[in-house]
């Protein structure tokens, strides 16, 4: 029975995990939109979209985090 409650331990935790990914990878996902939107509305935004690539690879990152959660 011990083992059965820290599995449900377990789960509880990866499921709450899970969520703050989501969380993140959303609000990730929404600063990228802003950002390419920045960058198609001035010309000459090398800042922008080096940082627009460095939360694309960010937010990828967390996609690909999930997908292994969810498969666990």
């Amino acid at each position: 029975m011990d083992s059965m409650k820290e599995l449900e331990r377990q789960v509880g935790l990866l499921l709450g995990e899970l969520a703050d990914l989501r969380r993140t990878n959303r609000l990730l996902a929404g600063r990228v939109k802003k950002l390419e939107k920045a960058a198609r509305d001035s010309s000459g935004a090398e800042g922008l979209a080096r940082e627009r690539d460095e939360l694309r690879r960010r937010v990828s990152g967390l996609v690909e985090h999930l997908a292994q959660l969810e498969n666990e």
